[in-house]
């Protein structure tokens, strides 16, 4: 089946600096790690990409450093090579100074910028609807009202309405 295109560029990462598109992952789902691996590695496939790179920052995550190794490895199995090299997976803002990172990603001004970012896509006081994650609460808050009134069976229509 081939790849929708519109879903593709429906995509918006969370933040961009200079030519990094940065993916603000608030969660410790390897599944959900991979699916925001994965819309970035399709946003850096498009044609107007080539000379951009991909950063997933993992923020209070529990998922193991070997986890993300092997969710690495598995990449390079199936990615194109000159795509998943430009693909990164970083354990938290700090992690960037452990690594062998850009030169552009140990500068203060980079650094400022991805707090900022983090605690954006964090922070609680953000409206409902916003929040990583709210598209399944909501479903889920959804559910247990009609369960609570007792509505009775619902379709799949019915809660996308």
């Amino acid at each position: 089946m081939p790849i929708q295109r519109s879903h593709i560029d429906d995509y918006t990462p969370d933040g961009r600096f200079a030519n990094w598109l940065i993916e603000v992952f608030p969660g410790s789902s390897l599944r959900d790690l991979r699916l925001a691996v994965l819309q970035l590695a399709y946003r850096l496939s498009q044609d107007d990409a080539q000379d951009l790179r991909g950063m997933v920052v993992l923020v209070d995550s529990r998922i193991r450093p070997s986890s993300i190794n092997n969710e690495m490895s598995h990449l390079r199995a199936v990615l194109r090579p000159d795509l998943v090299d430009r693909l990164v997976i970083y354990n938290g803002a700090d992690a960037l100074r452990s690594y062998d990172a850009p030169p552009e990603l140990l500068t203060h001004e980079f650094h400022g910028y991805l707090k900022s970012l983090i605690t954006s896509e964090t922070s609680p006081t953000r409206p409902y609807g916003t929040t990583p994650g709210s598209g399944k609460d909501a479903v889920l808050e959804f559910l247990i009202l009609s369960w609570l009134r007792v509505d009775g069976p619902m379709s799949t229509a019915d809660l996308q309405r």
